[in-house]
């Protein structure tokens, strides 16, 4: 006889000064089984994550929970994935992660003057593919590279969320929001003072819509081996250019959007 297992996902706590059963999000991390929800309570948390089991990352109050990185390290080869030296925020190496209401900053104030750190969030596609990175209510901010990669995978979501001064230096190579060989929802993002506020290429499709692009170099970009991308119901303010598309094979389509000068 075969008898079922029930696998019950169990919430876990993190905070600082006693208000959490976890003193880090990371002690939470590895502590925790596939399936299960991490609830963060307010405050700092400087530390280097690695998400390596479907989990849910949620702040108790959404906007209060704020991530830096522990070492400031912006230069090295594109897109230079490594803790630590290289300076990425949170490393996603699961199938089914979901990060709710959380604020990573790269401008950790401990860092040199004018210095971030590399990149904030990304799947470490040295690890594999994964699928459904689902990131709702975040503000992703102040990063030499990239806020937001996601490399590979289908049945990725990210919606109100938000990237803001990601600008590297000035050339247009640094994202906001970064998808290649991947499948992405979009659904009212913003971004703010980025190089560039949503770079697709290597085959990503990319379905966007009720989002804002602001005060950026480019709006958005089509690069390298094309993309799938449809766009509706966007607003481009004040970018220097809103679209730009460098590559021969793309399927792009543009309707009811904005773009203002």
């Amino acid at each position: 006889m075969l008898i079922p297992l029930i696998l019950i996902a169990s919430t876990l706590t993190a905070g600082h000064g006693g208000n959490g059963a976890f003193g880090s999000i990371q002690d939470a991390i590895n502590a925790a089984s596939h399936g299960d929800v991490i609830l963060i309570s307010p405050g700092l948390y400087v530390e280097d994550l690695v998400i390596d089991k479907s989990l849910t990352l949620a702040a108790t109050d959404p906007g209060s929970v704020v991530i830096m990185p522990t070492t400031s390290a912006p230069g090295g080869p594109a897109p230079n994935l490594d803790l630590g030296a290289s300076s990425t925020n949170c490393l996603v190496r699961a199938n089914d992660v979901t990060l709710y209401g959380l604020v990573f900053d790269g401008n950790n104030p401990g860092f040199p003057l004018r210095a971030d750190g590399r990149n904030g969030v990304v799947t470490d596609y040295r690890y594999g593919s994964f699928d459904g990175l689902e990131v709702t209510r975040c503000e992703i901010k102040n990063y030499f590279y990239t806020g937001l990669a996601i490399v590979g995978g289908v049945n990725h979501a990210v919606a109100q969320t938000s990237a803001l001064d990601i600008y590297g230096n000035l050339s247009g190579l640094a994202n906001g929001f970064a998808f290649s060989d991947s499948q992405v929802e979009l659904t009212d993002i913003s971004t703010t003072r980025c190089a560039t506020g949503v770079r697709a290429n290597n085959g990503a499709q990319v379905n966007c819509s009720e989002s804002t692009f602001m005060l950026s170099m480019i709006g958005f970009a089509c690069k390298e081996n094309g993309a799938d991308l449809i766009w509706a119901n966007n607003r481009f303010a004040r970018c220097g250019e809103g679209a730009r598309l460098e590559v021969l094979h793309a399927d792009v389509t543009i309707s009811e959007s904005e773009f203002l000068y």
